[in-house]
């Protein structure tokens, strides 16, 4: 993990890279950071990142004293912005190349070159300077040569042991082959300008088994497939790079920067942010050597993700997670909506359509329910003022079915046969019997905002929807990539489908233990699908330049119909699962399984 630091002795401000608590007592690790910290303080280039050294705590715990970095990784930036330009890759690539040639002069390759190790720095103090691109990450370098500083190597593998990650890694890396050279790192190097040119990886799989099948078979969807527009000579050299035998590939990386070169025009630059923790109120945890004091820990789950800023939402209401401002893709290409598409076939193909093209969509702070609404808690707000509510027969005289409002919008459907909410003789409200903390359904659009206007929040925009369930990772599912199994996720229960076998109707808002992000919200992915603010409309979100926070709403019938977006999936279906699966239904109607939740400004609280 990375903290930022200031050296009590110069009060400059650096990095500190510390071993993860777990990994403290492991030797290999220990020795590995400080193999680490040594070749990376011998070596200097100006694309590679800058180490003053290596020091220890009191109790031998190593750690490495770098620059403090400003800006964000390659992977974030890819995430947010989906591909670069032909120009902007070479801007990024070039640079990179440059830091690995000069690790290959000293008879060491990389080993695991992937945008997550690629920095792209941008300080307050350059200004609108172009972004500095750094490479990261020694831990797996190895020597080629005896002139190569000490490395130490027990400490690191042994043969036959995979090390590297998968996506990025090189047929005979995947194997184990202990004669690896500089080639794994053009087979590296390949993958990453593939990935910058065309937002996807060419070893891109459903599960590691099948990375490993593909990378090893080099079954790859070659470039110029993927990006007609391409030049020529660059598909072909990446074909090259991505050559399944070390024979197949370029013995170096001099012709990669040489046609890349060509194609590196200084008007077309990154965007990147000015981002460092530094920010945060300081504390002491760690003094190092006494020289070093940390003040925050910027980066979980791996060195260099990208420093965090301030924790957003000052206040945060119980029940509801925090979202920071800023941007995401949403939607989906075609590509992607085919390959989701293929395990349920013509309909989802079509409702994918709903979902294109994508495009970046920019959002305020927001909150958002971590539970859709239960039974219970719709009950509660019907029962504020009960003899306000007008309770009457549909239109085919079933008596004492819908529930409306003093101006005769309908809230609510009291069916018997789907609703969870009955009407006591006295004319209150309550949750049926062991259907209390199921998410309520057949409430109308009108219904659920009238729910949420009560509590002080609103429903949610389509786009903030999809922004909890997606991630700025673009995941294909709320919890991650695997597809959802029947035991975990409440989905597809209609006769006919997948989990067919399992109940026909929703559970309690605490069921599916896969149906949760990273942020603690549950239930997107399936129980039942959700109401959320918009108006139905293709493309979902027209262009509006630099506008924040998107939103679609239309008098009824403006559009010929008074349509309404949903999201997500439910028990009854499989189709709507997927974070960017778009639905719709009236807005003045109810369905079975759709329900709500209710989302909030951090701010305004409304």
């Amino acid at each position: 993990m990375v903290w930022a630091a200031v050296d009590t002795q110069t009060g400059q401000r650096v990095a500190l890279k510390l071993l993860k608590p777990e990994a403290v007592s492991r030797p290999d690790a220990r020795g590995r950071l400080r193999r680490e910290g040594r070749i990376a303080a011998a070596i200097s280039h100006p694309n590679l990142v800058q180490v003053f050294g290596t020091t220890e705590s009191e109790d031998g715990t190593p750690a490495i004293v770098m620059e403090l970095l400003e800006g964000q990784s390659l992977a974030d930036h890819l995430r947010q912005e989906g591909k670069l330009s032909l120009s902007q890759t070479a801007h990024v690539v070039l640079p990179a190349l440059n830091a690995l040639k000069a690790l290959h002069a000293k008879g060491l390759i990389h080993r695991d070159l992937k945008p997550a190790n690629v920095f792209l720095h941008r300080s307050k103090a350059t200004g609108e300077a172009p972004v500095q691109v750094k490479l990261l990450d020694l831990g797996l370098v190895k020597a080629l040569s005896l002139g190569a500083p000490a490395l130490d190597t027990a400490t690191l593998t042994v043969s036959g042991m995979m090390v590297g990650t998968p996506h990025y890694m090189a047929p005979e890396q995947i194997l184990g082959e202990s004669t690896v050279d500089q080639r794994v790192d053009v087979f590296a190097a390949g993958v990453v300008l593939y990935e910058c040119l065309t937002g996807e990886r060419p070893t891109e799989a459903e599960n590691l088994g099948q990375v490993l099948k593909k990378v090893l078979s080099a079954n790859f969807t070659p470039l110029s497939e993927k990006l007609p527009s391409c030049p020529e000579e660059l598909s072909a050299l990446v074909k090259a790079m991505l050559g399944k035998e070390p024979g197949d590939r370029p013995p170096d990386l001099d012709g990669a920067i040489a046609v890349l070169t060509r194609y590196a025009d200084v008007s077309d630059t990154l965007q990147v942010p000015v981002r460092i923790s530094l920010s945060y109120r300081a504390r002491r945890v760690a003094q190092v050597a006494g020289a070093v004091v940390a003040l925050a820990a910027v980066a979980g789950g791996g060195a260099w993700m990208g420093f965090r800023g301030p924790p957003p939402c000052a206040h945060v209401l119980k029940g509801m997670a925090c979202f920071p401002a800023g941007s995401f893709v949403m939607g989906s290409t075609p590509g992607e909506v085919e390959e989701a598409c293929k395990d349920q076939g013509p309909d989802c193909l079509r409702i994918g359509e709903r979902e294109q093209p994508p495009r970046r969509v920019k959002l305020s702070e927001f909150l958002l329910d971590v539970q859709e609404t239960t039974n219970e808690e719709f009950a509660d707000m019907l029962n504020v003022d009960p003899d306000r509510l007008q309770v009457g027969p549909d239109d085919k005289g079933t008596p004492e079915r819908f529930v409306r409002d003093p101006q005769g919008t309908i809230l609510f459907d009291l069916w018997p046969s789907h609703s969870g909410i009955e009407r006591a003789k006295d004319g209150t409200f309550h949750a049926k019997a062991g259907m209390e903390r199921w998410p309520v359904v057949q409430v109308t659009w009108d219904g659920a905002s009238a729910y949420c206007r009560a509590r002080g929040k609103r429903l949610p925009t389509e786009a903030e929807w999809e922004r909890a369930a997606r991630g700025q990772a673009k995941r294909p599912y709320p919890w991650g990539l695997e597809k959802p199994p029947c035991e975990e996720v409440v989905f597809a229960r209609e006769d006919g489908q997948s989990c067919a076998s399992l109940p026909h109707h929703p559970a309690p808002v605490e069921t599916g233990a896969r149906d949760q992000t990273p942020e603690g919200i549950h239930g997107l992915g399936g129980n039942v699908s959700e109401w959320v603010f918009d108006a139905f409309t293709l493309p979902y979100y027209g262009s509006c330049g630099e506008c924040v926070s998107p939103r679609v709403d239309v008098e009824p019938n403006s559009l010929g119909e008074d349509w309404r977006v949903f999201r997500g999936g439910s028990f009854h279906s499989q189709l709507f699962t997927r974070s960017t699966a778009r639905g719709r239904w009236k807005q003045r109607e109810v369905a079975f399984n759709i329900g709500f939740r209710c989302a909030s400004d951090s701010v305004t609280g409304r």
